[in-house]
């Protein structure tokens, strides 16, 4: 049975949100503040984390800052604003989804289980050592080569790293800045519409190879993804 960690300062959201994961039968554990998370997160490692972003005293965002230091344990977010803003520094954060207030029980479960899914995905497709394989790509980082049902696609050096990003962990969303980062590093000066260039090109690429493919996905107004189901 898999845990979930439930965070938010709202009672009644937490016993709507704990009925409805028990329901499915998630075992749930529940912190009404930030330190109370983080010791829960410590002490039962769950699998999976809900997590309010708008709490008093040390919000979700700080969880999440202290949580990434030693732990990958995916997190949702719960926001009350559709707020682009918050759903890329969330994301930049490493948060692996959000959802936004007020929210049908079932679409949180619903994430729930993709995110699960993903995290699956990502170890079935993650490397042995320089080597990713999922679905139809193989990505050799020591060797600086990506094929696609076999076929050897060539890419510069950005582009790879964008691509070896995307394919470490399937289904999760990248913000822009944090792709410019992997691509062009963390002191670059270039803008994260740069990406933007970068992906069109990448798809140009692929579709070189298959005019039908569509594995690479913008999620609007925030960044790229793989599909999950690409295997």
């Amino acid at each position: 049975m898999k845990t979930i960690l439930v965070v938010d300062d709202n009672r009644e959201i937490l016993d709507v949100v704990e009925y409805a994961l028990r329901k499915e039968g998630f075992e749930v554990i529940r912190a009404e503040d930030g330190k109370t998370a983080l010791n829960l997160a410590v002490s039962r490692n769950p699998n999976l984390i809900v997590l309010d972003i708008t709490m008093p005293g040390m919000d979700g965002r700080e969880v999440l800052r202290i949580l990434r230091m030693t732990s990958q344990v995916p997190v949702i977010f719960l926001t009350a604003r559709n707020d682009e803003v918050d759903q890329v520094l969330g994301l930049e954060l490493g948060a692996n989804d959000y959802v936004i207030k007020p929210f049908s029980h079932r679409v949180l479960v619903a994430r729930v289980k993709a995110v699960l899914r993903q995290v699956g995905s990502a170890s079935l497709g993650a490397p042995k050592g320089d080597l990713i394989v999922f679905g139809p790509f193989m990505l050799d980082r020591a060797k600086f080569r990506l094929l696609y049902n076999e076929e050897k696609v060539i890419f510069s050096k950005a582009e790879f790293k964008i691509v070896e990003t995307l394919l470490r962990q399937p289904g999760r969303v990248f913000s822009r800045n944090q792709l410019l980062d992997a691509a062009l590093g963390f002191d670059s000066v270039s803008t994260d519409r740069t990406i933007d260039t970068h992906m069109k090109r990448i798809r140009q690429k692929m579709k070189a190879v298959d005019p039908d493919f569509n594995y690479f996905e913008t999620v609007r107004g925030v960044g790229y993804r793989v599909k999950e189901n690409a295997a």
